[in-house]
């Protein structure tokens, strides 16, 4: 899927292939845009299912990785894993439904 844009970090290359199984049969559109989003040089639409890029956006390196371009979509397709398997997990969701409601109802958010 990635090939070796992304690098040699073993922690990467377990990364990718997870997302690989996640995306086997399926496509995450890519828009590169003029624009920024929320202050973001990129997000992920789950409606459009489209990972945007801002073609000037700022991509910081802060952990040493070499293609901070590459960093970025990889962050963003695991938003993109996130919702896909949130979407076709029902027992997950109600799982993170009911985490969520205890987080919100906790002293700690109070």
């Amino acid at each position: 899927m990635f090939g070796q844009t992304i690098g040699e970090n073993e922690h990467i290359k377990h990364l990718v292939n997870l997302l690989s199984a996640v995306f086997k049969n399926k496509k995450v559109n890519l828009k590169f845009v003029d624009g920024w989003y929320n202050e973001n040089p990129a997000h992920y639409d789950h409606e459009t299912n489209t990972i945007v890029l801002n073609i000037n956006g700022i991509y910081n390196n802060s952990n040493g990785f070499n293609n901070i371009v590459a960093q970025t979509l990889l962050h963003e397709l695991i938003h993109a894993a996130t919702v896909e398997t949130i979407k076709h997990s029902p027992e997950l969701r109600k799982e993170l439904e009911t985490l969520f409601d205890r987080v919100k109802n906790s002293a700690y958010v109070k």
